[in-house]
């Protein structure tokens, strides 16, 4: 099964994104902030992440230029998801795969998600 990582510190917006993945055919698996989110990178393997943007402990931008420093991800997809607009900078665009403004409508979700599942750009870990 592909696997999908959802970065997000509120419940809510984890359930939502949880349930559109899953509906879609992913394992989820659920990261409450960016370092706990580095620690899942690090023991598995993931076609594609969702990362809020404002989090405690490390931000989503932070994780973000982490992973894109670090190469041995390039190949997962990245969407950055956020409810705040004026956070999303020309840095963040170049670094995401795809940027989503909350709320989030779980149905067109659950599509974009089947899209990405049906592609084959591989995943390594490290």
């Amino acid at each position: 099964m592909t696997r999908a990582l959802v970065v997000e510190d509120t419940p809510a917006f984890q359930t939502i994104i949880r349930m559109a993945l899953e509906y879609a055919g992913f394992d989820v698996e659920v990261a409450c902030n960016g370092a706990e989110a580095l620690a899942r990178l690090r023991e598995q393997t993931f076609h594609i992440m969702f990362l809020d943007l404002n989090m405690p402990t490390m931000s989503g931008a932070t994780v973000l230029k982490v992973i894109r420093q670090m190469g041995s991800y390039e190949q997962m997809y990245i969407v950055v998801v956020t409810a705040n607009s004026h956070m999303n900078s020309s840095e963040i665009e170049e670094l995401a795969d795809f940027v989503m403004l909350k709320p989030l409508d779980v149905e067109d979700l659950a599509l974009f998600a089947q899209r990405l599942l049906k592609t084959t750009r591989p995943v390594s870990i490290h």
